[in-house]
């Protein structure tokens, strides 16, 4: 399983807006086994949530287009919509990179 973290910022006043086009989405494809989002505030630049997205192993490819699409729908449609995604690496992922032979 691959875990990406998505963060997302944008202005406090555009937060229905965020909703309205999150509203649309309700299911995920299989790919994406879980998607969990948390949110707080991020002073001047408003509001900020982080989404964990865990991902099937032989679906990041697909998972990955399907993300990349989804927020290009945001930073289209919100004006001040910024994201940032990630991958993450558990401890025994960081085991088998330092594992590699070069």
């Amino acid at each position: 399983m691959v875990v990406y973290m998505l963060t997302v910022w944008y202005p406090f006043n555009k937060a229905q807006e965020v909703m309205n086009v999150a509203s649309k989405y309700t299911t995920f494809p299989e790919s994406i086994i879980k998607w969990r989002v948390f949110g707080t505030a991020a002073g001047n630049k408003g509001a900020k949530s982080y989404n964990l997205i865990y991902v099937q192993d032989d679906k990041i490819a697909e998972a990955t287009a399907y993300i990349a699409r989804l927020q290009q729908e945001f930073t289209d449609t919100i004006d001040g919509y910024v994201y940032k995604v990630e991958m993450l690496l558990s401890m025994s992922d960081i085991q088998k990179v330092q594992a590699v032979k070069l």
